[in-house]
């Protein structure tokens, strides 16, 4: 069996903002995003100012009401759909 040490792999990682500006993008259909809690931290540094996104899905189920009423205000003029 392997240890913990031997399961880490290391990865690259990059703003998601910065890859959609190196391919040109300005506007997002739909971003989903499943991070384990910290979707708040993603969705603060996100620049909706600059990229429009039509619609974002959060799983829910660590995100506190609260959350999701800060994700919606970012993303001006949209509606929220509770399922």
């Amino acid at each position: 069996m392997l240890s913990d040490q031997e399961l880490l792999v290391p990865v690259r990682c990059r703003p998601l903002s910065t890859i959609l500006r190196e391919h040109g993008l300005s506007k997002v259909d739909l971003l989903s995003m499943d991070i384990e809690g910290q979707e708040l931290k993603a969705h603060g540094v996100f620049p909706f100012k600059d990229i429009e996104v039509d619609l974002i899905v959060v799983e829910n189920d660590k995100v506190k009401a609260w959350g999701l009423n800060f994700l919606m205000s970012m993303v001006p003029s949209r509606t929220p759909i509770n399922d």
